[in-house]
């Protein structure tokens, strides 16, 4: 039982993380989003995952692709830990 509970609330976190990542990009298009308490709030979730990755690879054309590697890099992360679970 405390093996699913976990398991649930690893894949409860993976895709809360996947939702903001995908709001922080919505936001990026709409200038009116981009400022406010849930703006921080979104920033400051996905800055520690975005903004290494962002070092790494840069943007090409002007279009950052760091949420595309961070999706796919979080899911292997989480099949990982799912498979140790």
């Amino acid at each position: 039982m405390n093996q699913v509970l976990l398991r649930n609330f690893v894949n409860l976190f993976f895709n809360a993380l996947y939702l903001l990542i995908f709001v922080r990009v919505v936001m990026s298009w709409i200038p009116n989003l981009q400022s406010g308490k849930f703006a921080e709030f979104v920033l400051e979730i996905t800055d520690p995952v975005l903004k290494p990755i962002q070092k790494i690879i840069p943007n090409l054309g002007g279009i950052d692709i760091s949420p595309i590697v961070a999706f796919f890099l979080l899911q292997l992360l989480q099949g990982f830990v799912n498979s140790y679970l």
